[in-house]
């Protein structure tokens, strides 16, 4: 439903820069190490308290202001990895894009315009291509990350088995990651049928030469499993809370420093 009183104020929100992000963590399921995070859009209005991201990004598509959002969340998202790469800390970030931006040029000249403002490293950053089923021909599309993949970037196919995410998205486009869907992960403990889904696109995963990242892991159990089944990379609240720069820039300090302790002990 639209929201003239949302879409006044989110406005102003872009207009005054007042969409921030958190960062996800993303965890190596063999040894629980940190090695990246998901960059989210949030929106906290003043009246309003907190706006989900899905009404949001929405509300910016159908005002045709997607582009400076994604603008505004990629400079945000470019900065924090370089901040973090400054201080020797992992500094690997995805941002999600919707594919319908995909559909021409404009989505090279934000992301380059982002990279110059930055100085961010291309290759510490991973698109999160978001509604894959909305793209119209795969052809243009692919020549446009084609040329972005060309600067180091790399791109995951989000929210994967769903039907925004399908095996025709998966094989006509240059993607070098697949987040399987939490719908899957989430119940993998308790359901054959969940388990067996799981099993099996870690193996199309590994078969095709891609990164597989399972969303959705809240628990030890389910961290466990999905570590036996295949899975790389994990995202979820057991790895880690959407948190600000400055908290997540603590943990990979410490995280780093244990390292450092381990090292040193033998």
């Amino acid at each position: 439903t639209w929201d003239y009183s949302v879409q006044a104020r989110l406005e102003q929100a872009l207009s005054e820069d007042r969409i921030s992000i958190k960062l996800q963590p993303k965890g190596r399921l063999e040894t629980g190490e940190i090695v990246g995070a998901e960059a989210l859009a949030r929106w906290v209005d003043e009246k309003r308290g907190e706006i989900p991201p899905a009404q949001f990004v929405l509300q910016c598509e159908r005002a045709g202001r997607l582009d400076d959002l994604t603008r505004r969340v990629m400079l945000k998202s470019f900065q924090a990895s370089r901040m973090l790469a400054d201080r020797n800390l992992p500094a690997h970030l995805s941002v999600n894009v919707s594919a319908i931006q995909f559909v021409d040029n404009r989505i090279v000249r934000l992301v380059d315009d982002a990279l110059r403002t930055t100085g961010a490293n291309p290759s510490d950053i991973t698109i999160e291509v978001t509604e894959t089923a909305r793209i119209e021909d795969f052809s243009i599309a692919q020549n446009v990350m084609e040329t972005l993949r060309e600067t180091g970037l790399r791109f995951s196919i989000d929210d994967f088995g769903i039907a925004s995410a399908n095996l025709e998205a998966l094989y006509c486009l240059p993607f070098s990651e697949m987040k399987l869907d939490r719908l899957f992960v989430a119940p993998a403990v308790t359901s054959s049928k969940a388990r067996a889904i799981v099993a099996n696109t870690a193996r199309l995963a590994s078969e095709a030469g891609l990164t597989l990242v399972a969303e959705g892991i809240e628990d030890r159990e389910t961290f466990e499993l999905l570590k036996k089944l295949g899975c790389e990379v994990g995202q979820g609240y057991y790895l880690g809370r959407p948190q600000t720069l400055p908290l997540y820039r603590k943990i990979l300090e410490l995280q780093q420093g244990m390292g450092a302790l381990r090292a040193k002990l033998g």
